[in-house]
């Protein structure tokens, strides 16, 4: 922890969260994680508020289950994590000033010298970093809703809470990190790892197998094509 960055404790606590709250989790694991993401990392304490809404939500759509248990645990752990801390009210306005001031600020065009990670990403960034993974997540965000749509599946996935949650972590994760700050793509890219995987996981099986391999194809085509082109223009650029 000496010469690591906060904010990877925050990720590997944000995806440890998700799998706690989509699984059949105690609840003490659940504040537990939540406490320690906390206290390690106050700047991002509204992290696990954000995941617990985000699966709170699709909990209710396709459980119709209100996780209240779990919204108790992660407000303990939440609390505790401020709390603990030293000085826990220096802390709350040090949050203040870094998450709400600073981000008025840089709106308002204030002429202050903000590290490149509060800046949102550059379409060219987005694009050399970013293509196979945005090109992955399109593919099984298709294939998840031609499912839903097209097939009208009688049977519920045993992971649809999980699916939805990382595919709505997805893409705000994303939103975030082309309109506000470049410092959310590692969630992007995290929870869109997340969320290809259990959609290979869940969906593909269940087509037939000859749709299977026309996926995997496709899917492998397009890495393989992705990489290529990437590694080509990397070389090219520098």
């Amino acid at each position: 922890l000496l010469m690591m960055r906060p904010q990877l404790v925050s990720l590997a606590c944000a995806i440890l969260l998700v799998s706690l709250l989509t699984g059949s989790s105690s609840l003490a694991a659940i504040a537990a994680v939540t406490f320690a993401g906390a206290w390690l990392h106050f700047n991002f304490v509204w992290m696990p508020v954000l995941i617990f809404a985000v699966v709170a939500l699709a909990a209710v759509a396709f459980e119709r289950r209100i996780l209240w248990r779990e919204g108790v645990a992660v407000l303990a752990g939440v609390l505790a994590g401020w709390l603990l801390r030293p000085q826990p009210l220096d802390a709350l306005r040090l949050l203040y000033l870094q998450l709400v001031r600073q981000t008025v600020e840089k709106w308002h065009g204030l002429p202050l010298l903000f590290g490149a990670e509060n800046f949102p990403l550059s379409p060219r960034i987005l694009f050399e970093n970013f293509t196979p993974l945005m090109l992955l997540v399109i593919g099984a965000g298709a294939c998840l809703l031609w499912w839903f749509f097209a097939r009208r599946p009688t049977e519920p996935m045993s992971q649809q809470r999980f699916i939805a949650s990382t595919g709505i972590l997805t893409l705000l994760f994303f939103l975030v990190s082309i309109l506000v700050a470049r410092r959310a793509y590692d969630f992007f890219a995290a929870f869109g790892i997340l969320f290809v995987a259990a959609v290979y996981t869940e969906v593909i099986p269940r087509l037939q197998r000859a749709k299977q391999r026309s996926i995997a194809t496709a899917a492998t085509a397009v890495i393989a094509l992705a990489a290529i082109f990437l590694i080509s223009y990397s070389g090219y650029k520098t």
